[in-house]
C-alpha cells in the first residue's frame, strides 16, 4: 500500500500499474499465504484515493463511477455526476478501464469494490427537472446531441424525463397523454409553449426532437389539444 501511494504521488499509478496488483481473488484464496496482500489492496482502494480517474486524478472506490462510453465521461462533469447520484464527491474512472481494454480490472472494480458502471439507460431517470434547469443552454444542446446518437431503444426511457427546455428556462416532458407539451420555435410567433431556440439550433438536434414528437406548430391535433 505504501508503494501504491508513492506511485500515485509520482504520477505512476495508472491502469498499467493496476495490472501488477493482486486483483484476482482466485489466485489469492482465503487462508493462502498471500491472501493478506489481496485484502490489503482491496481495503486501500476503499479507504484511499488510489483509483485512476478520467481527469488524471485518483479517487476512492466510494467516490468512483465507471462510464460505459467516452461520450458520457465528456458530457457529465464530476460535479454533475455527484449531483445526479446524491454523493458529495464522484469521479469517472479512467477511460482505459473498459470491457475491451481492461476487462479484468473492470470486473474487479465491479465485483470486489461494488463500483457502478453507468450507462445512458441507467442515467436517464436521474435527470430531474431541478438538475436540468440548473444547466446552461450550451450543455442542454450537447445533451440532445448525445441522446440523438444513442440507440432508438433508449428513447422509450425518455417519456418521463423533463428533457424539453421552454423559452422561460423551465423543463417539461416531451409528451403527456399522447400530446406534445411544447413546440419547436418557428418563424411565426405563437402563444403556444415553445422551446428555447438556443437548445435546438442544429439539424441533428431538431431531428432528435421530432423523433420525440416535438414539431413546429402546424394546426394539427397536438395544437388543438394545447388550445383545449
Amino acid at each position: 500500500v505504501e508503494a501504491m501511494r508513492w506511485m500515485r504521488d509520482n504520477a505512476m499509478l495508472d491502469v498499467a500499474a493496476l495490472r501488477c496488483l493482486p486483483l484476482d481473488r482466485e489466485k489469492f484464496p482465503k487462508e493462502s499465504r498471500f491472501a493478506p496482500m489481496f485484502d490489503a489492496v482491496r481495503q486501500a482502494f476503499q479507504d484511499e484515493e488510489l483509483l485512476p480517474t478520467f481527469d488524471d486524478g485518483h479517487a476512492t472506490a466510494h467516490q468512483a463511477k465507471l462510464a460505459r462510453t467516452q461520450e458520457l465521461r465528456e458530457l457529465f462533469s464530476p460535479d454533475q455526476v455527484a449531483a445526479l447520484f446524491g454523493s458529495e464527491v464522484t469521479a469517472w474512472l479512467s477511460g482505459d478501464i473498459t470491457q475491451d481494454k481492461a476487462p479484468e480490472i473492470r470486473q474487479y472494480l465491479m465485483r470486489e469494490l461494488d463500483i457502478d458502471e453507468i450507462t445512458p439507460t441507467k442515467l436517464m431517470p436521474n435527470l430531474t427537472k431541478a438538475f436540468l434547469q440548473a444547466q446552461s443552454d450550451e450543455w442542454v444542446l450537447r445533451l440532445y446531441e448525445f441522446l440523438s446518437g444513442q440507440e432508438k431503444a433508449l428513447h422509450r426511457h425518455l417519456d418521463t424525463v423533463p428533457l424539453i427546455r421552454l423559452d422561460d428556462g423551465t423543463h417539461v416532458v416531451a409528451r403527456e397523454n399522447g400530446k406534445a407539451k411544447a413546440f419547436l420555435p418557428s418563424a411565426i410567433a405563437t402563444s403556444f409553449p415553445t422551446m428555447r431556440r438556443a437548445v435546438c439550433a442544429t439539424p441533428e438536434v431538431r431531428l432528435f426532437l421530432v423523433s420525440l414528437g416535438i414539431t413546429e406548430p402546424g394546426g394539427g391535433s397536438d395544437v388543438a389539444g394545447l388550445r383545449c
